[in-house]
């Protein structure tokens, strides 16, 4: 049972084949405020990679989704509802037994089927065990963290921000869990946080390599591309930042007057232009089509070091793309896109137009359904999960 998207996905890559088939990136910031960048009425954040994206070309507005990670990152794979696709009441927590249905089709899935190479660099957070990561989901490669930052060891710095006093790790229960095992491990009973390369622990997260998390994944992926220039390519690159706890990489912390958020916002930003940088050098940005969707769980701005996020306030899209015929607004102002419907306009614009990047931005948590999109029709919910030995 495809998504209706993915299927037209395919079919229209595939049609094309008098002209070459678009790259296509998808860069997710985690967390990240609607108006914590310049295109969204930041006068804090200096964004100008992100406000290059947005000023050369439309919006797209008012798109609504799940308010958190897991959820929100099973609405991107597979355009589904994320209760059809995975069984959590809120987000994956460390060595959980449930993740996304492998039965499932992502879109890593169905390009590799068309031909692309693909590539997931950053957290994943949609399952740990072998079953769920993202080398049994469709991605040809894969680097980075299986969950939050926040979901490791507080003597190691998961649970405190860059300068802040480093708790000491607290008991753990006497079950070794503090929620139900289905879903995963919470607060003292987590392990520590790992690195994962192909699936395989390469390294473990502390303090040093959190500041270093934005650096790796940017190097990691200019290496995905420079590796695949020469055939097409799907790369996700969900960034950890800027998620609690907030580590901003050393040539970055502290260079913002406005705090740690600030300077994590401002790294992030010299991320995406380092992957657009790339592109051009290799003369690959005609041909790239390119999506930031960011997400935010709409806290208050005093909770989160965030400026002017509500959950009242609507969902908002900026696509760095050439403007179309029918100009820089692609939906009207005000309205709220249907869920299961607003997420085919990113795929759709980047195979039916000359267009190239998309900068996207959703006030309720997640700016997933505007990537990919499943049927506009109910699908009948699996009942069964394979669970990873």
């Amino acid at each position: 049972m495809r998504p209706t998207l993915l299927l037209l996905l395919l079919a229209a890559v595939l049609g094309a084949a008098e002209e070459p088939r678009p790259n296509l990136i998808i860069i997710n910031i985690d967390d990240l405020g609607y108006a914590d960048i310049g295109p969204f009425g930041s006068k804090l954040n200096r964004t100008p990679n992100l406000d290059r994206m947005a000023k050369e070309g439309m919006r797209l507005t008012s798109f609504y989704a799940a308010p958190v990670c897991s959820p929100s990152r099973a609405m991107l794979m597979t355009g589904c509802y994320p209760k059809r696709v995975l069984p959590t009441p809120h987000v994956l927590f460390p060595m959980a037994e449930v993740g996304l249905n492998p039965e499932e089709t992502t879109i890593a899935e169905t390009l590799k089927a068309a031909g692309y190479v693909t590539a997931c660099v950053g957290k994943w957070h949609l399952g740990d065990q072998a079953a769920f990561l993202p080398g049994a989901q469709g991605f040809d490669f894969s680097f980075g963290i299986p969950y939050s930052n926040d979901m490791g060891t507080a003597a190691e710095g998961s649970k405190s921000d860059l300068g802040k006093p480093t708790p000491k790790d607290g008991p753990v229960p006497a079950n070794g869990k503090m929620n139900p095992p289905e879903t995963g491990l919470r607060g003292n009973a987590q392990p520590p946080l790992p690195m994962l390369r192909d699936g395989k622990a390469v390294a473990r997260i502390r303090q040093a390599e959190q500041q270093r998390l934005v650096a790796d994944y940017t190097q990691e992926a200019e290496g995905f591309i420079r590796r695949s220039k020469d055939r097409p390519f799907f790369l996700y690159l969900p960034h950890s930042s800027v998620h609690f706890p907030l580590y901003p990489g050393e040539a970055w912390a502290g260079k913002s007057p406005h705090g740690l958020y600030a300077d994590w916002v401002e790294e992030t930003d010299w991320s995406v232009g380092r992957i657009l940088d790339t592109l051009r050098e290799l003369g690959l940005d005609r041909r790239t089509r390119s999506c930031s969707p960011r997400t935010t769980e709409g806290r208050p701005a005093a909770a989160m070091h965030r400026s002017r996020v509500t959950r009242e306030a609507p969902g908002k899209v900026a696509c760095a793309l050439p403007p179309s015929p029918g100009g820089r607004d692609a939906s009207p102002p005000g309205r709220a896109t249907q869920p299961l419907r607003a997420c085919s306009t990113f795929i759709r614009l980047s195979l039916n137009s000359p267009a190239r990047n998309c900068l996207t931005e959703n006030s309720t948590g997640s700016t997933s359904l505007l990537c990919c999109s499943g049927s506009t029709a109910p699908r009948a919910m699996r009942s069964s999960f394979t669970t990873a030995a």
